[in-house]
């Protein structure tokens, strides 16, 4: 997420909790591709801990597509349906807007 805002001349915090705290908040119901999506306490970790960006419903069937990259330096991964993911869905902390 640094590197894709980077190119668009947004520098973001490293850390995801200092995003999700600095960053505007966005109403689920008004989210667009780009927003940020953060989740909370995966691995027993505290607080916010991870962030993907919302690629959009790519298929027209109402899935919001997120594209994260699961740990740093792995590929980035896309999870087809991130709201009705069990895992995602659990650990889901809210939308932001750079």
């Amino acid at each position: 997420m640094l590197w894709c805002y980077k190119q668009l001349g947004v520098n973001l915090a490293h850390k995801a909790s200092i995003q999700y705290t600095a960053l505007h908040p966005v109403d689920r119901s008004q989210i667009q591709p780009g927003d940020l999506l953060y989740f909370q306490n995966i691995g027993g970790e505290c607080g916010v801990c991870h962030v993907g960006m919302y690629a959009g419903d790519l298929h027209g069937d109402g899935k919001g597509v997120m594209v994260h990259a699961p740990q740093p330096g792995q590929t980035i991964c896309v999870v087809p349906d991130v709201f009705g993911s069990r895992f995602w869905s659990k650990y889901f902390a809210g939308v932001r807007r750079p």
